[in-house]
């Protein structure tokens, strides 16, 4: 008896081994129609089990996956075909239709429900995935210029402005973009950061943009056009998938060639239930990231000719902020006719003791700065010394505080070193000098 109950027990252990190693094979032929189609793919849905056909269009899969499952068939031009699989299969028969993808392109953008590009009420550009991938830009975004009725305006390396219908410029309110849905325009700015905080190549799905005014379904900024961009759905697209690209950028201006590149992942899974084999929850992370050098800043040029009357721009701009230089320069000789010719007299009389106040004014600000810089030098080396010699971190850093100043306060060496630098960039402010001279005697003399 306790021979028989082993036995049993050894065959319902067995029997459990089979049923944890069942596996499914699906064996059958892919055909146009007419003629085998070779090398398409046969994969199991949401997983990385595939096969080809091979050059009689037959393919043999065998997947340890739970049945009920789907078998998806592609091919490069043909429409892609899913069929379920509920058990071992030996004469599959599958045909596949070429793929008419401009015709049967899906849009939402013009009526925000879904239907053909070709029955769309209005015009409408959409950028693929096939055209994504086949972008030659450092980012799929900058290549919407090539599509119809587009124009772009690049700020740097990652802000593109996108205008459809004139009056474009870096900051386009005129212009509305939606991420799946969501306004993505900076909340300060109220215009979109080009794809700063878009979707990632590696998650974008399409791009569909309405070159003209979409104001009654997208509201009143949308007046220049809207664009969508539509992420990958997480039930449709899972898996993993990652990128790298790089490239070099070059310029003039001391620029030469700099290195750039990016690098990005993408992770999807989708959970299945097992009673029903359907999806029931998904998810998906996106990582990317981006370096590059974008310009320099090496041009220090201020101002290109004199102001010939009050109020003309005097120097070009580059590099300059508003609160660093005066907006224009003013000259003594355009003031008479402004306030006449006994105010310009007035003016000219008082110009002398004003830019010898303003000059002072610049060679001791010019002479802090410069001494601070020996005095930093001049501690550097005490520090060192000192440290040398045994002192602490802390004890060092303490005493070439105390001693740096005066040493150079009392040394000819560095007094001298300080004025020849004083006098060198001083000169090379006397447009700033001129400037702010004109204006405070033009103050000076109103306050009379």
């Amino acid at each position: 008896m306790k021979q028989m109950n082993k036995i049993g027990l050894i065959l319902v252990l067995c029997l459990g081994s089979f049923t944890l190693l069942a596996q499914t094979t699906v064996k059958g032929k892919v055909t146009d129609g007419k003629e085998p189609v070779i090398g398409a793919n046969v994969s199991v849905k949401g997983t990385t089990e595939g096969t080809v056909t091979d050059i009689d269009g037959n393919f043999e899969l065998t997947t340890s996956q739970a049945t009920p499952f789907k078998l998806v068939v592609t091919m490069v031009g043909m429409a892609t075909s899913e069929m379920e699989i509920s058990g071992s299969q030996n004469d599959l028969a599958i045909k596949l239709s070429e793929e008419t993808s401009l015709l049967n392109d899906v849009v939402v953008s013009a009526s925000r429900v879904e239907e053909k590009i070709l029955e769309s009420p209005v015009t409408i550009e959409k950028m693929d995935q096939k055209m994504v991938k086949a972008a030659a830009s450092a980012d799929y975004y900058d290549d919407l210029a090539k599509l119809k009725g587009v124009q772009t305006i690049n700020g740097s390396m990652t802000l593109t402005s996108v205008n459809t219908r004139g009056f474009g410029g870096i900051s386009n309110t005129r212009f509305v973009q939606l991420m799946d849905g969501m306004d993505n325009a900076a909340p300060l700015l109220n215009f979109p950061t080009g794809n700063v905080v878009g979707i990632g190549e590696l998650d974008i799905n399409n791009v569909e943009l309405v070159p003209g005014a979409a104001s009654a379904l997208y509201g009143p900024n949308a007046f220049n056009g809207i664009l969508l961009m539509n992420s990958k759905n997480p039930f449709e697209q899972p898996g993993f998938s990652m990128q790298v690209k790089g490239g070099f950028a070059q310029a003039g201006n001391g620029y030469g060639v700099k290195p750039m590149g990016t690098a990005a992942l993408r992770v999807a899974h989708a959970f299945k239930c097992k009673k029903t084999g359907e999806d029931f929850a998904a998810f998906k992370a996106n990582f990317s990231i981006f370096q590059g050098t974008d310009w320099y800043a090496n041009d220090y040029t201020t101002t290109r000719n004199n102001a010939a009357a009050l109020g003309t721009p005097g120097f070009d701009g580059m590099n300059l902020y508003g609160d660093e230089s005066n907006i224009f320069e003013v000259s003594p000789t355009a003031l008479p006719g402004l306030f006449g010719a006994m105010v310009g007299n007035g003016i000219l009389a008082v110009t002398p003791s004003v830019r010898a106040q303003v000059t002072a004014g610049y060679e001791a600000k010019i002479r802090a700065l410069v001494t601070a810089g020996v005095i930093a030098q001049v501690k550097a080396g005490i520090k060192a010394q000192l440290i040398l010699g045994g002192a602490s971190e802390q004890d060092a850093e303490a005493q070439a505080s105390q001693q740096a100043p005066i040493v150079v306060a009392n040394s000819p060496t560095y007094q001298g070193i300080i004025n020849t630098q004083t006098a060198a960039i001083l000169a090379t402010k006397s447009r700033d000098i001129d400037s702010a001279t004109a204006v405070n005697a033009a103050l000076m003399l109103l306050r009379m």
